[in-house]
């Protein structure tokens, strides 16, 4: 489970680390495989809130 200070962090993540993350993860699996793991990511975050 993520600390509230961790589950904050994206919010302070740098735009340019943000691109790179979404050039080297983001673009590379099916856009099928892309929104499975965002709903996953998404139930995670919100279960740390």
């Amino acid at each position: 489970m993520l600390t509230h200070e961790g589950g904050q962090a994206p919010d302070r993540t740098p735009a340019a680390h943000v691109a790179q993350l979404e050039k080297h993860f983001a673009g590379r699996p099916a856009e099928q495989d892309r929104r499975a793991l965002e709903g996953v990511l998404r139930t995670v975050r919100e279960g740390a809130e």
